[in-house]
């Protein structure tokens, strides 16, 4: 369908395998094109094959949607937009269920809600290096989903990081936040050693003998209400005050 800037076209990417063209054919393509300036040149900004929705490409094998840019100013990509009074912002949603989509079920424990993945081409392949996203986890009911937002990371590409191990961080719904751990069990939990270049040294500023106590604060500190103290009071047991 040809217009003066414009034109979409049907495009046969195959050979004709019978008679009847709508079951003989092998492959398709619907093409859009845009003029370009240059008197009768029309050039294709996106494509609909049988695989799914190409934009900038004509070979669309990475998605049902792929978008490919090749320049490297800021338009590039996917931009998502919100513009109105209130203080709404853009978003992306993600549904997941188990079912179909006509009759959805309730997710499993372990089912993944969606997935952020960035894959890096090594010479043969395509690796997915690293990955964040959300993933169910405990008992399913009504109005309760548990679960965790993961943080993955992998040197040699690893598309099932909780299988792998290559999880390296995670918030659960729990308030819950885990480093090199799937599963804390407080506020924050770490598994191996941790390390600081910047460290705070506590300084004496006072002791009481009557009471076995000795007072801290930090160096950047002031006063007591960011003083640390270790106390026996009356035959107690030695505990620590946060002042």
């Amino acid at each position: 369908i040809p217009s003066v800037g414009a034109r979409i076209e049907g495009v046969s990417t195959g050979s004709w395998t019978g008679t009847e063209p709508f079951t003989g054919m092998a492959y398709g393509a619907l093409a859009f094109s845009v003029a370009n300036g240059q008197s009768a040149y029309f050039a294709e900004k996106m494509r609909v094959t049988s695989t799914g929705l190409g934009v900038g490409t004509t070979n669309n094998t990475l998605g049902h949607l792929q978008v490919t840019d090749a320049i490297t100013s800021a338009a590039r990509g996917i931009a998502v937009s919100q513009h109105n009074s209130g203080v709404q912002g853009a978003m992306m949603n993600f549904y997941k269920s188990r079912g179909t989509e006509a009759s959805p079920a309730a997710v499993n424990s372990g089912d993944y809600g969606g997935v952020f993945t960035f894959k890096n081409y090594d010479g043969t392949a395509y690796r997915a290096n690293a990955m964040w996203g959300y993933r169910s986890s405990g008992t399913i009911g009504t109005n309760s989903i548990p679960g965790q937002l993961f943080f993955a990371v992998s040197q040699t590409g690893d598309e099932n990081p909780y299988g792998n191990g290559s999880v390296r961080m995670t918030i659960g719904s729990t308030g819950y936040v885990g480093v090199n751990t799937t599963n804390p069990l407080s506020r924050f939990h770490t598994v191996g050693a941790i390390k600081g270049d910047s460290l705070i040294t506590p300084t004496i500023i006072g002791g009481s003998a009557a009471d076995s106590k000795i007072t801290m604060q930090t160096t950047t500190g002031s006063g007591t209400a960011s003083a640390i103290a270790w106390q026996v009071n009356s035959g107690a047991n030695p505990r620590i005050t946060m002042l």
